[in-house]
């Protein structure tokens, strides 16, 4: 009885498993941010025609014969290397030294609940004074409360170890480390999250310097690598800490990330949700919205600085119109070849009418009056012109015009959604991660 009954509740645990990421995704059917945010396994259906009660379901539920293949969104993580990558132990002619990190960066677009392995490689040396150098140890900027979480698995005398510090390195020593990203949370704005990724190197100018000397002002403590030496001068490629913190202003003499954010390593971080931009000075929440449930950019784009940046396949400045013409083709002709398609819908020409303009438009000549006789009864000539000459006068002519026959599926709400691209709605977000050129500090 035991060996019958345990096969049976190995099965029914992943059934009961695909039960919960099926009604996960049919949860998620508001919208296709929040479809793709649900799950990895959802998939949004955009089809217009679609019949589905959910236009979110689980991938596998999408098949050709519910949701036409090209219409079904669920984006994958994917990594790309910069193809401008400089090679290790190549010169880099900017700076006319040795390449100590490859790849310089890479971008990878990640899903919420998702994470990928980017590997790279820092060449260990001594610096360009004769300083040596032991040990080595990973730094990053600050990318907290992004939802983005970062470990490092670094090849440390062979053995693969879970930190981001490895002692007494050689000089001339090429050490293997994997970042592992993971997207925790989708936050409310989406875009690109750069995150810098360097190796900090203790010298006498952070390491050794006492509390007093720290002490004596916030400037030279931050010129001497920032709070906890969180900001090593030579990874932003500045000498002081006045040019770190220019680095956050929009133009010289300009407030620090215009008075709407604070600046973190050089880069700014704004203090309200709805302000954004590289220097804290773009209002986010000024973009037109529109659509079944009044979203900004029509639930089809993300406003950036007040300006609508429309998803893959919308277009005009609120990302209303979609550029789909699929709906407008009649067997393998555009509009039957009589018009042109505008936002998925037949604009026919003049003589043409139909949702993909293939019916002429019916003309009609001159019709009686309603209740005028076919054939006027023989009279006296006399009575007979006279009644044909009020007849004349009184004759109405109408010409019957063919009005376009609307397609109800355009109508609906449903019919409207497409997926949104990386707005709260994206669930999809682009993640920069880039490693810089390591130099002394």
């Amino acid at each position: 009885m035991i060996r019958r009954i345990l096969p049976v509740l190995l099965l029914l645990a992943p059934l009961a498993l695909c039960e919960d990421i099926e009604a996960l995704c049919k949860a998620g059917s508001a919208s296709c941010g929040d479809c793709i945010k649900q799950h990895p396994s959802c998939g949004w259906c955009r089809d217009p025609h679609s019949k589905l009660s959910s236009r979110c379901q689980l991938k596998s539920k999408l098949t050709p014969d519910v949701c036409h293949q090209q219409y079904v969104y669920s984006p994958v993580t994917e990594m790309k290397v910069d193809p401008r990558a400089i090679a290790l132990r190549s010169i880099d002619p900017r700076s006319n030294s040795p390449v100590q990190v490859y790849p310089q960066q890479v971008e990878v677009k990640i899903k919420e609940g998702e994470s990928m392995d980017v590997p790279f490689k820092f060449l260990h040396k001594e610096t360009s004074g004769g300083a040596q150098i032991k040990d080595f140890q990973i730094m990053t900027s600050n990318f907290s409360g992004t939802g983005v979480q970062v470990d490092f698995v670094i090849d440390c005398h062979g053995k693969k170890v879970s930190a981001k510090k490895c002692e007494k390195v050689p000089d001339g020593t090429e050490l293997s480390v994997i970042a592992k990203v993971k997207l925790t949370a989708c936050s409310s704005s989406t875009g690109s999250i750069p995150i810098t990724v360097g190796a900090l190197k203790r010298t006498p100018r952070c390491a050794t310097a006492t509390a007093t000397s720290y002490a004596a002002s916030a400037s030279a403590k931050r010129a001497a690598g920032g709070h906890n030496c969180d900001c090593p001068l030579s990874l932003y490629n500045v000498d002081s800490d006045a040019e770190l913190t220019d680095k956050c202003r929009e133009y010289p003499g300009a407030p620090v990330c215009g008075g709407h954010g604070e600046c973190k390593c050089g880069q700014c971080v704004c203090e309200n949700p709805t302000t954004a931009g590289k220097f804290c000075s773009c209002e986010n929440g000024v973009c037109p919205k529109g659509g079944p449930t009044n979203q900004t950019c029509f639930g089809h784009g993300v406003c950036q600085c007040g300006v609508c940046q429309c998803e893959e396949g919308w277009t005009r400045e609120d990302c209303s119109c979609t550029t789909q013409t699929v709906t407008c083709i009649e067997g393998t002709r555009l509009c039957s070849d009589h018009g042109k398609c505008e936002c998925g819908r037949c604009v026919c020409n003049d003589g043409w009418t139909g949702a993909t303009c293939a019916a002429e438009e019916p003309t009609e000549g001159p019709r009686s009056k309603p209740g005028a006789p076919d054939r006027i009864p023989e009279e006296k000539p006399e009575a007979a012109a006279s009644d044909m000459h009020d007849l004349d006068n009184g004759l109405t002519q109408t010409t019957a015009a063919a009005q376009d026959e609307e397609d109800p599926a355009f109508d609906t709400p449903e019919a409207q959604e497409e997926p949104k691209v990386a707005s709260a709605a994206i669930s999809t977000i682009f993640l920069a991660f880039t490693a810089t050129i390591l130099r002394f500090i």
